[in-house]
């Protein structure tokens, strides 16, 4: 699939069907479609495919004021999972910031354990927890590429 302004919306859609399944519905509003814009802008979107089917994604955000790249999101297509896709994905995002020399960032649900397992074999730590949410009753968890 072709990156880039004029398919946007296909590329927004795109996401949303991958993310769907296990994201909250106000995950997906006005916020995350701007994030999608940015990140098609600054070339910060990759996909990943198995034969003719995109299975995967991640988007970036880069921080200037730490010289940060942000994973603000990835993502495999549940039927696709632990077959290395993430992996490959990270391993991208890993390349991306060695070639800007930036640091990675990443926050995830404190609950998702699963997340968080995969982050860990893969080199990251965790640094901070904090809590969002109207009531500030979701913890997250910032983790750090090590090294």
């Amino acid at each position: 699939m072709e990156i880039n302004k004029n398919n946007s919306e296909n590329i927004y859609k795109l996401i949303n069907s991958i993310i769907r399944p296990y994201a909250k519905k106000k995950l997906m509003g006005a916020v995350f479609r701007h994030a999608v814009n940015k990140a098609i802008e600054d070339n910060l979107i990759s996909f990943i495919e198995q034969g003719e089917e995109i299975v995967g994604f991640f988007l970036l955000r880069k921080r200037k004021r730490d010289n940060a790249i942000v994973l603000e999101k990835i993502a495999i297509k549940e039927e696709h999972k632990n077959k290395g896709y993430g992996k490959i994905l990270l391993n991208k995002i890993k390349h991306i910031a060695i070639q800007n020399n930036m640091k990675i960032e990443l926050k995830v649900v404190s609950s998702n354990s699963d997340a968080i397992a995969f982050y860990k074999i893969n080199n990251f730590i965790e640094t901070d927890k904090s809590m969002i949410g109207k009531n500030k009753d979701i913890e997250l968890t910032t983790m750090v590429l090590n090294g």
